[in-house]
């Protein structure tokens, strides 16, 4: 999946997904779901001073 265009991506690494920003590489902690993940990275972009948009598709909210 291309994924070059969002503000955050979902990262796996075993049984475990994380968030991490594009913007300024912050990383969730491990996840076994994706919705908690997914979540937390949409939090953090809310807060964060590098991001462009809460969305993981890269569209303005």
């Amino acid at each position: 999946m291309e994924q070059s265009d969002q503000a955050w991506v979902i990262v796996e690494r075993g049984a475990f997904v994380f968030a991490q920003c594009r913007a300024c590489g912050w990383l969730s902690h491990a996840r076994r779901a994706y919705a908690s993940a997914h979540k937390e990275g949409a939090k953090h972009l809310e807060e964060c001073a590098g991001a462009v948009s809460a969305d993981p598709t890269g569209q303005p909210s």
